[in-house]
């Protein structure tokens, strides 16, 4: 630990604060542009049927949930001479990026039964890299300094970067398309330079981070086990891990559908990159109003969140074809949506919070890593179901309903079950009364 500490007596170069940050660019930008278009390019493009193509985009990511729960510990008892996380940057980062052009890569000569093998074996290399990666990226961040104002700054840069990435990758991935020369060969480049942008992303952080002291002995003998099963029984965090599924599954039908209502259901395909631009500019614009709204009462400004989600929803699912309300519900949409990214991350805040009040000691990284492993289930159920809801509603381009039903009752029906998770957490949310936080005991 006192090589910890002297690593960290001087304040942090910004430079180095910004190394580390792009890679929430490369995490978002592959996150994204697979949520929004993934699906999209396996039916409407290379031709996959609707149920083959959800088992592809969300099978893995199901099988390969654990992982999500054990790429932090992990990353934690790894010796080599560069670190313990950033050797997976090296090594995981390139992969994540390679894996990522073969997903939206079509090999010559091959029929469709093996292109559809070849993709399998694509998405579970790209979902194994990408934990990996994202394991040991985000467990970088409190090692960096001991500061926490710096830290409290490191963050604030890799979320921004994130948040560019959300407005670029799903707004200009289809220009891109067009600009690479349509279709498959436009997917194909297009894949090729996210990918690239990617590796280098992760590269930037390796090269500009240093390595971290190593694992120590004791570390070693620890019982995961143990310590992840008392952390399951805790009553709030199984309510907040509950609330992290239902709102990814919610995100991904939602995502995955997106494309599909915009282009067959309200036939404004050119004004798609336009539409989800405005769409992600309400959402950072309305992060302002939502924090102002949690000082008030953090459980009710979530709640009111979820509704206006809910509502816009519904009215998406009823508006005529180029109607031009589309436009006040991209506002709508984006508004509600992002609240349930950012009430989830801060209310798990809480939980730790109180658990290290009770323990005397912090168990963030289980938490985290815990709470990642639901999120992944969610985003594994909500990309098989929508395959599956495809299917079942018999979707042609000629045939629309189906889309109007999927997007304007399935994500409700998810994000209603979010509000009595809300409603019975135990722990105060209410930022007028934040000392009760460690007041109330956890059974």
């Amino acid at each position: 630990m006192a090589h910890m500490r002297d690593n960290h007596s001087t304040r942090l170069p910004f430079w180095r604060k910004l190394g580390y940050a792009v890679g929430g660019l490369g995490d978002s930008l592959a996150f994204n542009v697979t949520s929004f278009y993934f699906l999209y390019y396996l039916i409407n493009v290379a031709g996959v049927p609707p149920i083959e193509a959800g088992l592809l985009a969300g099978v893995p990511r199901i099988l390969l949930s654990p992982l999500g729960a054990l790429a932090g510990p992990l990353s934690d008892r790894i010796r080599s001479k560069w670190g313990r996380r950033r050797i997976f940057l090296l090594i995981c980062g390139p992969l994540m990026g390679s894996f990522f052009f073969l997903q939206f890569y079509v090999p010559p000569g091959l029929s469709l039964s093996a292109l559809i093998v070849f993709w399998w074996v694509v998405q579970f290399g790209l979902n194994i890299s990408m934990t990996l990666t994202l394991g040991a990226y985000n467990a970088m961040a409190a090692e960096l300094t001991s500061s926490s104002d710096e830290r409290m700054q490191l963050v604030s840069l890799q979320q921004g970067f994130g948040v560019i990435a959300s407005i670029i990758g799903p707004s200009i991935t289809l220009v891109l398309v067009e600009v690479f020369g349509g279709d498959q060969l436009g997917f194909t480049w297009m894949s090729g330079t996210y990918g690239l942008v990617i590796v280098l992303m992760f590269l930037i952080v390796f090269l500009t981070t240093s390595p971290e002291p190593e694992s120590s002995t004791q570390l070693m003998h620890l019982s995961l086990w143990k310590e992840a099963m008392s952390v399951l029984r805790l009553r709030s965090f199984q309510l907040q891990m509950c609330v992290a599924f239902l709102v990814q599954s919610a995100s991904v039908v939602f995502s995955a559908t997106i494309i599909f209502y915009l282009t067959f259901v309200m036939q404004v395909e050119n004004l798609i990159p336009l539409i989800i631009l405005v769409a992600s500019l309400s959402s950072l614009v309305s992060i302002g109003g939502w924090n102002w709204m949690s000082r008030w009462n953090k459980r009710w400004a979530f709640i009111i969140g979820i509704l206006l989600y809910i509502g816009t929803l519904f009215a998406m699912s009823v508006i005529p074809a180029q109607s031009p309300f589309i436009w006040v519900f991209s506002v709508l949409i984006g508004a509600g949506s992002i609240t349930t990214t950012i009430f989830p991350k801060s209310v798990l805040t809480d939980v730790i919070a109180n658990d290290q009040a009770h323990e005397g000691r912090s168990r963030a990284g289980l938490f985290t890593g815990l709470y990642g492993l639901s999120t992944r289930i969610g985003q594994s159920v909500g990309s098989t179901l929508i395959g599956w809801l495809l299917a079942l509603t018999s979707f042609t381009e000629g045939s629309t309903q189906g889309i109007r039903w999927i997007i304007g009752y399935v994500p409700s029906v998810f994000l209603i079950m979010v509000i009595p998770c809300i409603l019975l957490f135990r722990l105060s949310t209410d930022t007028r009364n934040q000392k009760t936080l460690h007041d109330i005991p956890e059974k």
